[in-house]
């Protein structure tokens, strides 16, 4: 408590208090001060507006710190350049708790944890760089608008681009565009339409549709596409809008291996090859769509010849087929040393079976070397369809046709043949 009280006038009009510790308090009213302590920590009341003032505030300088209370309505806090950017220059308490605080740097902190001064953990961030963070959604229950079409996030002036959510009809309520500069480049209408480059919103480069299709004006590819070189890396596929479609596979894939398949259901039923091939399961036409232009089977294989009930010792016993549509092509190679004698002498064994208006149809055969017993009026021999068997046939020396005709036992024989012939 202070032991002393004096009262002193003059020049400096002074009235101070002093204790024998030297703890002072000192009102001058010459210069509208009170200083207190040791320290002489000022506060400055300003007779001509009111203002009060702690400390020195000074704008212009960068050493001066405090803070001033304004009858405008103003408050001023003044921290040197040597303070921290972390340093608070204002504090909220609900009760003992920090709630709002604001930094020398200007960064604003809103809830959450503020106790430590240099890691806060604020529910909101206004940051000085020009930054927010918030741990939680945004939300507006009235008219938030940052810009005529609704609510913007960064300038569209800055180049960085403009995110805004549309509120007028210009760009339909609820439209979410984006900008670089004053530019649009994208747009995502209320139903999840997708518009991107171009001219926004009347020539989009690409459009997405929420129901699952998509346009594009230029080249769309999947993966690296080289065909000007066999790169074991290139895979990918590209779509041109010049109507070109491309499909490559490394260097190194197999020639087996599919480029395109075409499914209904969980079966192929086309495949494209690397190596060139096709795989149909269905017909195809050509020159047309009609039956006459439509192939709709092609095969290859191979069958085993055999003379009706010879019970023969077969060297060479070989044949094979192609088969185009409904037209079939046989070709057969038979040797045998011993046979049973049989009548009439007829192969069976044909891949496909020949009946009605096509039952029979004429094929060419020859002897290689002479057959035992063959009839001596023989001038050349023919092949006669009927099923799946092929007839011997020949013409006779006279021009007669030969139908049924027998050979006796142990007729050796080597026979080539070949016939094309019609199947239903």
């Amino acid at each position: 408590m202070a032991d002393q009280l004096q009262f002193r006038g003059g020049t400096t009009s002074e009235v101070s208090a002093a204790s024998v510790a030297s703890r002072e308090i000192i009102i001058d009213t010459q210069t509208n001060e009170i200083a207190v302590g040791t320290s002489k920590v000022r506060t400055v009341m300003q007779e001509s507006n009111g203002d009060v003032e702690i400390g020195t505030i000074n704008t212009s300088s960068t050493t001066t710190s405090g803070a001033s209370l304004s009858t405008l309505g103003k408050v001023t806090v003044q921290r040197t350049n040597a303070s921290n950017a972390t340093d608070r220059t204002f504090k909220s308490y609900k009760g003992a708790t920090e709630t709002f605080a604001t930094q020398a740097d200007g960064t604003v902190l809103i809830g959450g944890d503020l106790t430590n001064s240099v890691s806060p953990s604020p529910n909101i961030s206004l940051n000085a760089s020009g930054s927010a963070a918030f741990t939680k959604q945004i939300t507006s229950t009235g008219s938030l608008t940052a810009w005529a079409d609704g609510i913007q996030m960064f300038s569209p002036s800055s180049g960085v681009g403009t995110i805004a959510v549309a509120s007028n009809a210009s760009a339909g309520a609820g439209t979410l565009t984006f900008q670089s500069g004053s530019t649009e480049t994208l747009r995502i209408n209320t139903v999840g339409d997708v518009s991107l480059g171009g001219t926004l919103p009347s020539s989009p480069n690409i459009e997405l549709s929420a129901a699952g299709s998509g346009e594009f004006v230029g080249l769309l590819s999947a993966g690296p596409i080289n065909t000007s070189q066999a790169s074991a890396s290139a895979l990918g596929v590209s779509l041109s809008p010049g109507g070109l479609i491309r499909v490559q596979r490394p260097s190194t894939a197999s020639a087996n291996t599919a480029v395109f398949q075409a499914y209904n259901g969980s079966t192929s039923n086309i495949s494209l090859y690397s190596g060139g091939a096709a795989q149909f399961a269905g017909s195809v036409s050509i020159g047309g769509s009609a039956a006459a232009n439509t192939i709709d089977e092609y095969e290859e294989g191979t069958w085993t010849p055999v003379i009706n009930n010879a019970n023969a010792a077969y060297t060479t016993q070989t044949g094979g087929y192609v088969r185009v549509g409904n037209q079939v092509t046989v070709f057969a190679a038979l040797e045998w040393t011993t046979n049973d004698a049989i009548s009439p002498f007829f192969v069976t064994g044909l891949p496909f079976s020949t009946s009605g208006a096509y039952s029979t149809q004429v094929g060419s055969l020859k002897f290689i070397s002479t057959l035992s017993g063959a009839p001596a009026d023989l001038l050349y021999p023919y092949i006669e369809t009927f099923s799946t068997s092929m007839y011997i046939r020949y013409i006779k020396t006279n021009g007669d046709n030969q139908t049924n005709w027998s050979i006796a036992q142990n007729c050796n024989g080597k026979l080539r043949f070949n016939l094309t012939y019609i199947i239903p």
